[in-house]
């Protein structure tokens, strides 16, 4: 079992009620009671290893920075012509997440 804070679980939450689960940073941030999509990128990322580490699985190795690296292991993503990200939850995740009762 992974330990969340209420923030943690508040970004689990918006992205998994997310129109097909996809979600920016941005949208990320505002479900944690915060502004603009490197915060909420950063905070998600930190979602995203706890659950990487829990599960144990491997961490992604790409050239983008570590905090986007972990989110890879929640959610597809794809980077807008901004600094933002739009995000898409695995869908064994989202399931996950649905039986856990998180929503």
């Amino acid at each position: 079992m992974v330990e969340l804070s209420s923030c943690e679980r508040d970004m689990l939450r918006a992205h998994l009620q997310a129109p097909d689960h996809c979600i920016t940073g941005l949208d990320l941030a505002f479900a944690a009671g915060h502004f603009g999509p490197r915060i909420g990128l950063k905070k998600y990322g930190r979602i995203g290893r706890k659950i990487a580490m829990a599960a144990g699985l491997p961490q992604c190795q790409t050239d983008v920075s570590a905090y986007l690296a972990a989110i890879f292991s929640l959610a597809d993503g794809t980077q807008m012509e901004t600094e933002d990200w739009n995000w898409v939850l695995h869908p064994t995740l989202a399931e996950a997440l649905s039986k856990s009762g998180i929503s």
